[in-house]
């Protein structure tokens, strides 16, 4: 019999702790965790250079698609599609609960938190005043959401999308990771029957 392995998407909000979530529970689970930096390098081998990757990297493309957003587009397609069929793979943003929606042995979390606990967490991150990080996370929102609902036609925020969507302030992120782990070990345990 075959063994399919696990591919989680970790969907999140800029200052929502997502991004940390996602590296802590790729270690718990021993998968390997993927985010901008490794995308960045894998879409090289898709022809493209590093100033187009981060010119159209989760941006609201607008009603005009140019060039450059549709080869990101199409590469992240591929690659994400390519990582989650070898499997044991966290993956962290480009829409991957979007483009992996009816993969099987897919797991989708969404991060989410308050904006203004994410407004201070940019703040401190990022060295901000709060109004230029009130900024940045307003940007951010608007083109993750624009990216979605452009390309892939689903709205980011819609929990239909995610198998958990968590709210992060009152949790404590290890005991997540925990929990979440185990979860994701032993519904892909069942689905191996």
């Amino acid at each position: 019999m075959e063994v399919r392995m696990a591919v989680v998407t970790i969907s999140r909000q800029k200052g929502s702790g997502g991004r940390i979530l996602a590296h802590k529970l790729a270690k718990k689970l021993g998968y390997r965790c993927v985010g901008k930096d490794e995308l960045l390098e894998l879409s090289k081998k898709y022809g493209l250079l590093p100033k187009e990757f981060e010119a159209a990297d989760e941006r609201d493309p607008g009603f005009f698609v140019d060039d450059v957003e549709e080869r990101y587009f199409i590469a992240m397609n591929k690659i994400i599609w390519k990582l989650a069929e070898e499997g044991d793979v966290v993956i962290i943003g480009r829409a991957g609960a979007a483009i992996l929606q009816h993969f099987p042995h897919s797991y989708h979390i969404r991060v989410i938190a308050p904006v203004e606990d994410r407004i201070k967490r940019v703040s401190e991150k990022y060295n901000l005043s709060y109004q230029q990080a009130t900024k940045e996370v307003e940007r951010s929102d608007k083109n993750r959401a624009g990216y979605h609902r452009r390309i892939y036609k689903v709205e980011i925020d819609n929990p239909q999308l995610y198998d958990l969507v968590l709210n992060t302030p009152k949790l404590d992120i290890e005991r997540t990771c925990d929990f979440l782990a185990d979860s994701i070990k032993k519904s892909h345990a069942r689905s191996q029957l």
